[in-house]
């Protein structure tokens, strides 16, 4: 019966210890999820959105493909056939937003963008003609003879 009061106890031990290795895996696990958890919602508190659509200022109409860029900022957007573009994770504070369109003059509009939030700009795009180099037409004229 010793051996057996032995073999428990020793098994109780191991098993005990195997609980508490676990149980701090677990724990530093879920230390490191919270960590990440709030990081990024600390990133996200910072970063706001801006929204809105390019027009054409003669038109009236939608400008499709417009490039809407913040400024110094690597972010952007393109707009869709209806000419409305989002910009996501815009660092709060005031930022420069500019707005281009081939056939069109670049214009650049200041935003306030807030924590959370979503600002409203719109761009009114007005068309440029494209200058290029004249074109020369050459003409000869002769007779020409038919074999």
């Amino acid at each position: 019966m010793s051996y057996r009061r032995t073999l428990c106890s020793s098994t109780k031990a191991a098993w005990a210890a195997n609980v508490h290795r676990t149980t701090s895996i677990g724990r530093l696990l879920g230390g490191a999820v919270l960590l990440f958890l709030a990081a990024t919602g600390l990133q996200a508190q910072n970063t706001g959105t801006i929204q809105g659509s390019v027009t054409d200022a003669d038109t009236k109409g939608p400008v499709t493909g417009a490039t809407v860029q913040v400024v110094g900022q690597k972010i952007g957007a393109i707009t869709d056939r209806n000419g409305k573009f989002t910009i996501r994770n815009v660092p709060s504070g005031k930022v420069s937003v500019e707005a281009r369109a081939i056939g069109f003059t670049k214009i650049a509009k200041a935003a306030e963008v807030k924590s959370g939030e979503i600002a409203d700009l719109s761009f009114s795009l007005r068309g440029v003609a494209l200058q290029q180099n004249e074109i020369v037409v050459v003409g000869l004229s002769g007779a020409t003879e038919r074999k």
